[in-house]
């Protein structure tokens, strides 16, 4: 399994994650989801 690193605006973190816990989920899920979903279109 591969590690995946960004830099980020520190207010665009705290605004996704504020989001992505609304959902019920954290941001390493999300993008991970995020990245399944791209690969199999």
């Amino acid at each position: 399994m591969a590690t995946l690193q960004i830099r980020i605006d520190d207010t665009v973190k705290k605004q996704a994650d504020a989001l992505f816990s609304s959902l019920g989920l954290d941001t390493s899920t999300t993008i991970r989801i995020f990245l399944y979903k791209r690969q199999n279109i």
